[in-house]
């Protein structure tokens, strides 16, 4: 049997998608495989309510592994479920209303046999790639360059599998997985960028999850919040070493603050205050007003509006 280490592990976190997680999996089928490699193609359905799981089954081929969760926990809560469902020591992350380009795998594969002391590496997408282009046709990446956004944008993320399987991706978060990859970019230490297009994303759905990234609904206030609290806990030191990391510090403080405002949370918001530089003078005043929430249903109704008109 071919060793573990020559597996590479696709990710797929799926919830009602029937319409195009079989594009999805279609794309990974068709993968041109290196020699000395296989793929597999793990796929958690998360308590999905429409035809996905059927779906999934009608394209599944033997080198799909399907699972399905009782009930809706979240993408987060499915990759884990992945993650320990795989065998490859190598995954990379695939989301269901994406596609694999031809060729993907064997730029993956390629990757991590000519960098022997690599062990996180990401790709561009095809909606991304003009804004990585200052990034090179290669380079390598720090922590640091991440933690005070020095890098940013989304990426097509190929990992060490343990590397996750030792620090979970949060699942009281259904969202905001980009608080872990700040973890596993400390654990890498040095990250590789390779500029070359390996997926194709839809972003012109309207049930995409950054839907509740744009603060539309009382689930993704607190995911917010809950995210910014993270950064707070697990990077506050690292931030503390440079200027800039303070200074992103103070943001994430003012998030926690502002947030914690709006959900009616005053007593955290009083206690975040404690800790800031300057005080929102609007906030400020809906905390000693108690008038967060009321400010809140007037704020999601416009942000709601907002993300239509830029999403179109």
């Amino acid at each position: 049997m071919m060793d573990d280490c020559k597996i590479l592990s696709v990710i797929t976190p799926v919830f009602n998608r029937a319409d195009c997680v079989g594009r999805c999996m279609a794309s990974v089928a068709a993968q041109d495989v290196p020699q000395g490699w296989m793929v597999e193609h793990v796929v958690v359905d998360d308590g999905s309510a429409d035809a996905t799981a059927a779906e999934v089954e009608r394209h599944a081929g033997p080198h799909v592994s399907f699972e399905r969760l009782p009930e809706n926990r979240g993408t987060n809560a499915a990759r884990n479920a992945a993650m320990r469902r795989a065998r490859g020591r190598w995954v990379v992350l695939l989301d269901s209303d994406d596609e694999m380009l031809p060729g993907a795998v064997r730029e993956i594969c390629g990757a991590i046999d000519a960098n022997p002391d690599i062990s996180h590496f990401i790709f561009s997408t095809d909606d991304t790639a003009a804004d990585h282009q200052g990034y090179g046709a290669q380079r390598i990446m720090t922590f640091e360059d991440f933690l005070l956004r020095k890098v940013k944008g989304d990426f097509v993320h190929v990992l060490l599998r343990q590397t996750i399987l030792d620090h979970p991706f949060g699942e009281k978060l259904r969202i905001h997985e980009g608080v872990f990859f700040l973890h596993y970019y400390r654990r890498a230490g040095r990250v590789m960028f390779i500029g070359k297009v390996l997926y194709h994303r839809d972003r012109e759905r309207t049930d995409h999850v950054t839907f509740d990234l744009d603060m539309t609904n009382d689930r993704a206030l607190a995911n917010k919040r809950d995210a910014a609290r993270l950064r707070i806990a697990d990077f506050e030191a690292d931030y503390a070493l440079t200027e800039r990391g303070r200074e992103l510090l103070e943001m994430e403080r003012q998030t926690v603050y502002k947030l914690s405002v709006l959900a009616g949370d005053y007593a955290e918001a009083k206690e975040v205050e404690r800790r800031l530089m300057a005080v929102a003078p609007g906030y400020a005043l809906l905390r000693r007003l108690h008038c967060g929430p009321m400010a809140w249903r007037v704020i999601k109704p416009l942000v709601r509006l907002k993300h239509r008109l830029t999403r179109g």
